[in-house]
């Protein structure tokens, strides 16, 4: 009978799949202000939180968006979630801790890194880019109209 089923669903999902890494600012900017192969180091790291974050949540719902973290000289790391649906306060929380706690490369100016990805098996977001909660409400907060490190700078402290 198991033979019947179909493939994908015999198949375990992952809590993460479909990882695109994106960068959010010019090549060069980001030669400047980090080691490349540091980098690459920090965003496997990350993975892997995100990854055992989502692994210890009870809710296994199918999602898909972007995991945004941004790193600062001087500051502590920053994480923002942009999912195609909210999760619980509490799942979102751990899974913000987490990435947040990942020891960082050294930095020296703002870097903001995203993760690309489908949680639980979910349809990959038709979404180019990440706009958080956080962001929208900086940039509404604001007249003109801001580069992707102002944004986040202001988005900062924001809940």
């Amino acid at each position: 009978m198991l033979a019947l089923l179909p493939a994908v669903l015999r198949a375990e999902l992952q809590a993460l799949s479909n990882i695109d890494v994106l960068l959010l600012q010019p090549e060069d900017q980001l030669r400047q202000r980090v080691d490349g192969d540091a980098l690459s180091r920090h965003v496997l790291a990350l993975q892997d939180a995100a990854r055992r974050a989502l692994e210890a949540q009870f809710a296994r719902r199918p999602n898909a968006g972007f995991l945004v973290l941004g790193l600062r000289p001087g500051h502590a790391p920053r994480a923002w979630l942009d999912l195609d649906q909210p999760l619980p306060e509490a799942a979102a929380q751990s899974l913000r801790q987490a990435l947040e706690g990942v020891s960082p490369p050294p930095v020296r100016g703002t870097v903001l890194v995203t993760i690309k990805a489908s949680l639980w098996g979910g349809r990959v977001s038709s979404r180019k880019a990440p706009v958080p909660p956080q962001w929208r409400a900086a940039a509404a907060r604001s007249r003109d109209k801001l580069e992707i490190d102002q944004l986040a700078e202001m988005a900062w402290s924001d809940p």
